[in-house]
């Protein structure tokens, strides 16, 4: 149930207290928290919370919450600065904002940069730009030339600087040249031998002897051939 009470007539303290019996079951919130405040205010000046006893201040917290819907800190905290100055209001906060060093003109700036050098390291992307402002004069460099690494970082993180470039490192396949089979190219050193094998044929359903030869790729002639021969399991 939303509502802000128009209670024009100050209750006794029977009053207030049979109200709050009659309305247990009933919840209360105020439109808005100016309106809400406001009414606080209100009633604690109406009522004279200030110069009240002890338990009629109680009787009158259990009112306040009541109809306000708030909670007891939060009540708490509203009535401290009506004990000081008399009203209730609401503090507009403002938060403490550090000043932006680097514009969104810096970060495309630095999005241009990477683009033109393949996204350098951070300390060789800042000799870039410390070269261009002190070597070439490009002031446009100025507040960027005197950026940290870590800070650097930061900024191809930000939603400028990606907006402006998108950088995507690929996969590079990698070509193993295990079990290939190609001829030795020993470029006229010995030692690379070149491997056969000569099968010698089947006997009665049975594999024959293998002969296996190897020579030598650049000597042939001179090297003697030599053969291993070998049966298969089974055979």
């Amino acid at each position: 149930m939303i509502l802000v009470p128009e209670d024009t007539r100050s209750m006794s303290c029977v009053e207030l207290e049979a109200f709050l019996d009659a309305s247990v079951p009933l919840t209360f919130t105020g439109h808005s928290r100016p309106e809400s405040y406001a009414w606080i205010e209100q009633t604690l000046r109406r009522y004279a919370y200030l110069f009240r006893p002890r338990q009629e201040k109680g009787l009158l917290r259990r009112y306040l919450l009541k109809i306000s819907g708030f909670s007891p800190a939060q009540l708490t905290r509203l009535i401290a600065p009506y004990r000081r100055t008399g009203h209730v209001r609401v503090v507009l906060y403002k938060r403490h904002r550090l000043s932006t060093q680097f514009t969104r003109q810096d970060r495309l700036l630095l999005a241009e940069v990477d683009a033109a050098h393949d996204r350098l390291s951070a300390p060789a992307t800042i000799a870039i730009l410390r070269r261009e402002v002190r070597l070439f004069g490009h002031h446009e460099f100025a507040r960027l030339s005197p950026i940290s690494p870590a800070h650097l970082y930061r900024l191809r993180h930000d939603g400028a600087y990606r907006s402006a470039t998108t950088f995507v490192a690929k996969t590079h396949p990698t070509t193993s040249r295990y079990g290939e089979r190609r001829r030795p190219e020993p470029h006229g050193r010995p030692g690379y031998l070149r491997v056969d094998t000569v099968h010698q044929g089947d006997r009665d359903g049975k594999k024959g002897v293998y002969h296996i030869n190897t020579v030598d790729a650049v000597t042939p002639g001179r090297l003697p051939r030599f053969g291993v021969s070998a049966l298969r399991s089974g055979s």
